[in-house]
């Protein structure tokens, strides 16, 4: 799997939410609304990976990379 570098949305084809970033947390003002490992299709395609939508593998190194 290449590595991300702007993380994207990816959606989930059994519960149609917001696949979390695999081992990142989320607040629990989030963490209702988004699918995680307790879902069936957590691990089915599409895979989410592990950045948030939007960040940058900059914003999560906190360097230049």
């Amino acid at each position: 799997m290449p590595i991300e570098t702007v993380g994207k949305r990816v959606i989930c084809t059994t519960c149609n939410r917001t696949k979390k970033p695999i081992g990142r947390s989320a607040a629990l003002e989030m963490a209702n609304s988004l699918c995680d490992q307790e879902c069936p299709g957590y691990n089915q395609p599409p895979y989410p990976g592990q950045l948030w939508p939007g960040e940058t593998l900059e914003d999560f190194t906190g360097r230049n990379l």
